[in-house]
């Protein structure tokens, strides 16, 4: 398996217990040149972070592919790459937050990836339990979680269907893009980290006049962490922010564990899933279903 990073610098400090914790997982770790490298507040230039991905993809004996950490810098590379051999050969990717714009590029390709820890929180004893339902997904090629302590509003669901999202940002520069989402039947997920509350209101507001949100069966929400009020307070809270953008007919659950805290469970996107929303709340995945 391949680690690269096609954002935001890394912190070797945080990154290099990664490889310990892949090592002994009987991964055969090869970390790409550029993961350690800085040009600005990137992990090296465009063309270095295009190249790390490019040759990742190609790569036939690799198996998985995780991206060190997210931050900002995947768009500005995404269109460089040629994906002809990563369809013949296709490869597990592993990350979010920024990861997201590649997790739309893979399923518009018609494939799937995992939304879910990167190497930087592999050593943090707050990630633990994420970072073992990884390696689960990885090695067992399924979940079950059980989701009840979350809060759900709108209708309930019980059905088999397609999970896609990630960070809203992401999801929202996805669109107009060869990499646009599609949410319709399907599950969104989404999940955001240090935006201004009216920022968020506008991205909710511009994926709700895109039409994402009326074509959904559910939607997830994750962690949305330090999201900043204004000075003179925005006046409504996130949850009705959510809720008045949504059809009252579909099911809107609250508090999942995805996301910029812990614990960060890992989810397939562009997989089936079977999902249950009510009373109890889970979501099982299976390979190959």
């Amino acid at each position: 398996m391949a680690v690269i990073a096609t954002a935001g610098r890394v912190d070797a400090t945080r990154f290099n217990p990664s490889i310990e914790i892949l090592n002994s997982w009987g991964l055969n770790v090869i970390v790409s040149d550029n993961v350690l490298k800085a040009s600005g507040y990137f992990a090296g230039t465009d063309n270095e972070r295009s190249e790390a991905l490019q040759s990742a993809l190609d790569d036939p004996g690799i198996k998985a592919i995780f991206c060190a950490r997210g931050g900002y810098g995947t768009t500005r590379i995404l269109d460089d790459i040629v994906y002809s051999r990563f369809r013949e050969s296709p490869k597990m990717l592993i990350g979010f937050s920024d990861v997201t714009a590649l997790h739309l590029k893979v399923s518009s390709l018609g494939l799937t990836s995992i939304h879910g820890p990167m190497p930087i929180q592999f050593g943090s004893t707050n990630h633990l339990e994420s970072v073992e339902l990884l390696r689960k997904l990885l090695f067992e090629g399924r979940y079950s979680y059980d989701l009840s302590g979350s809060s759900y509003h709108n209708g309930t669901l019980r059905d088999s269907t397609i999970l896609t999202g990630g960070n809203l940002a992401m999801v929202c520069d996805s669109l107009g893009t060869g990499t646009e989402i599609d949410t319709e039947g399907k599950v969104l997920f989404l999940e955001e980290i240090g935006e201004d509350i009216y920022r968020v209101d506008r991205m909710l507001k511009q994926l709700e006049r895109a039409g994402k949100f009326k074509v959904l069966k559910a939607l997830l929400i994750g962690h949305f962490t330090d999201i900043r009020d204004t000075d003179t307070s925005f006046g409504i809270s996130l949850e009705s922010m959510i809720l008045e953008k949504v059809p009252s007919e579909i099911p809107v659950v609250f508090g999942l564990p995805f996301g910029h805290e812990s614990p960060n469970y890992p989810i397939m996107i562009n997989a089936t899933h079977q999902i249950t929303i009510g009373e109890t709340v889970s979501l099982t995945f299976e390979m190959g279903e």
